[in-house]
């Protein structure tokens, strides 16, 4: 598994976005994961949020199931203007975003956006610190429970 840790100072946002920045990969660009976190703890996931995805926006929702064994992906190999997006009814209060994927896109680069609570966009995280993590015990147990 591969960890791209988006770190910046705490802010209220109305929204994250994830964009995919590299040109000319083979790679298909896929997400397993994407954790949103406050003082070292992450939010839970909420049904208000409005999640958003291009291409493939049917399976966006995968990126954020908590569950190692789906992902989002992109289904095309990556260009720059790719993008993962969660929107909040309210603006959250965020300094860290953590994002899971597999080893088989290293090709592909992110950067995060962030909209304020006025609306306006703003990158926040140009490169993220990438670190590797072995994968989660019992995935052969959560793969087969998913595909029942």
């Amino acid at each position: 598994t591969r960890h791209a840790t988006f770190r910046f100072p705490a802010q209220g946002l109305r929204a994250v976005r994830l964009r995919q920045t590299a040109a000319h990969t083979p790679d298909h660009w896929t997400v397993t994961e994407v954790r949103l976190y406050h003082d070292n703890k992450e939010l839970p996931r909420a049904p208000q949020w409005r999640l958003r995805a291009s291409p493939n926006p049917w399976d966006v929702q995968e990126a954020f199931d908590n569950s190692a064994v789906t992902r989002w992906g992109s289904w095309q190999v990556a260009y720059p203007g790719m993008r993962i997006e969660v929107e909040f009814p309210s603006p959250a209060s965020l300094d860290a975003v953590l994002v899971e994927t597999s080893l088989d896109v290293a090709a592909t680069r992110m950067e995060l956006d962030g909209k304020d609570p006025g609306g306006v966009w703003h990158t926040i995280g140009r490169q993220p610190v990438i670190t590797e993590a072995p994968p989660p015990l019992g995935l052969r147990r959560e793969a087969a429970a998913v595909l029942k």
